[in-house]
């Protein structure tokens, strides 16, 4: 299907923040057109539908192309095509201080995610809980699931193996542990 709408096929993960993202808000625009249609005129026959569905697609498209980006303050259509999406007139766009602005934003976000994180070695023989693993846990859900486990080797990639069981370990990232305090 790709191939005959000569769409190149990029693959991705399940878990790909920024592409899921994409995704979303473009089936949210989708859906958004779908909803009001579709209970007001709702589709008699095949061609009908597939006619409302091309629209959504077209509709959608164009929402993700005139849509300003926070970061950029500008339009993605209107960056590549050089040209307003909405007035039939020329832009332009200076790609130096867009890509200097954007920088500045990237180094303030990580200093502020910087100032947040706390310094914390983690030695073998320390007691560790493992942190939920779920995407979206309830709310009231605790943080942790498992634990408190003993750490049997401490790796300078940023991750520790653990004893699970007499004959279990795991090796598992510290940024899913948390350090076991007793009576915490």
């Amino acid at each position: 299907m790709l191939a005959l709408n000569g769409i190149k096929d990029v693959a991705t993960t399940a878990k790909n923040p920024q592409a899921n993202a994409v995704c979303e808000r473009m089936h949210q625009t989708i859906t958004n057109f779908l909803r009001p249609l579709l209970h007001s005129h709702a589709p008699q026959h095949a061609q009908a539908a597939n006619d409302i569905i091309d629209t959504a697609l077209a509709t959608a498209s164009h929402a993700s192309k005139t849509a300003v980006h926070r970061t950029l303050n500008i339009s993605p259509g209107a960056l590549v095509f050089r040209r307003d999406m909405i007035l039939d007139i020329p832009l332009l766009a200076d790609l130096a201080t867009i890509r200097q602005q954007r920088q500045i934003l990237i180094d303030e976000n990580l200093r502020r995610q910087n100032l947040k994180r706390r310094s914390f070695d983690y030695q073998v023989g320390q007691q560790v809980l493992i942190l939920n693993s779920d995407i979206h846990p309830a709310k009231l859900d605790p943080t942790t699931v498992e634990g408190p486990f003993p750490i049997i080797q401490v790796h300078a990639n940023g991750t520790v193996t653990i004893q699970k069981s007499a004959v279990v370990t795991e090796r598992i990232n510290i940024r899913r542990l948390r350090p076991f305090r007793a009576g915490l």
